[in-house]
């Protein structure tokens, strides 16, 4: 899994705090902390747990986003982590499991003004080598695409604001990127929506401060290559699995 589809991975800095090997070298678990990238201060929540085994003389990490988290964890030799925490991690993931929404989210608006359209350039077929996630790319008829205005899909306060990158990924790092995020505590569990390849200097200034207001259908930032992509709340399991939405109607536009 990588790092564009873990949601404590794209708005936080992730360090690794400690790493236990066991005695034979073939088991690791690396505890992470999640760093606000603003101020370097760890995150107040759970560690991320990421656990590693040998095979075939290489190492596998899993995530605990990852499908496979919970039955490897069964098979981390006690050594490393006790039948009592085993069960511990385990009771707080099925508790994740169950707080997933069991239907898609709603109340999504198309973030472009009522009379435009535009081209959707990439589904959820994302990443490299097509890697599924729920995010969107909008792009403006015509090639090469040319900026355009977006506006909130929907209500949420700032969670992270970057803006200062060059437009488009200037040095091919993807993580060199201007983006938004948006936190919507009126869901259960709590949501946010990215919005990715945004225009250098381009978010206004009053939504540059985490926990400004941000109403739905309001103007945000100018956009090279709109990405929208929805994700639950980081909690005891700060990878947390994404949840799908549904983009309504934006005047008379909809998706």
């Amino acid at each position: 899994m990588g790092r564009d589809e873990v949601l404590g991975f794209m708005i936080y800095d992730i360090e690794v705090d400690s790493i236990s090997i066991s005695a034979d070298g073939s088991w690791a678990i690396a505890w992470l902390n999640y760093l606000n990238p603003r101020t370097g201060e760890v995150i107040p929540t759970e560690p991320g747990m990421a656990l590693a085994n040998q095979v075939d003389g290489e190492w596998q990490v899993v995530l605990q986003a990852d499908s496979s988290w919970a039955n490897l964890l069964v098979q981390v030799p006690e050594e490393l982590l006790s039948g009592a925490s085993k069960s511990s991690w385990l009771s707080r993931y099925q508790a994740h499991l169950q707080a997933l929404p069991s239907a898609p989210l709603t109340g999504y608006l198309l973030p472009w003004a009522e009379g435009e359209s535009k081209f959707l350039t990439r589904s959820i077929a994302h990443g490299i080598g097509g890697s599924m996630h729920y995010a969107f790319d909008f792009a403006e008829p015509g090639f090469p695409s040319d900026v355009f205005s977006i506006y909130a899909s929907k209500s949420g306060l700032v969670k992270y604001a970057v803006w200062t990158y060059p437009d488009g990924y200037f040095d091919g790092n993807c993580d060199h990127s201007n983006f938004l995020v948006v936190e919507d505590p009126t869901t259960d569990p709590v949501t946010y929506v990215l919005y990715l390849h945004l225009a250098q200097d381009s978010i206004p200034s009053e939504l540059r401060q985490e926990g400004a207001p941000v109403g739905r259908a309001r103007p945000i930032p100018r956009d090279c290559r709109r990405h929208g992509l929805q994700h639950r709340k980081p909690s005891a399991f700060p990878g947390a699995q994404k949840s799908q939405f549904v983009l309504g109607q934006f005047g008379r536009h909809q998706f």
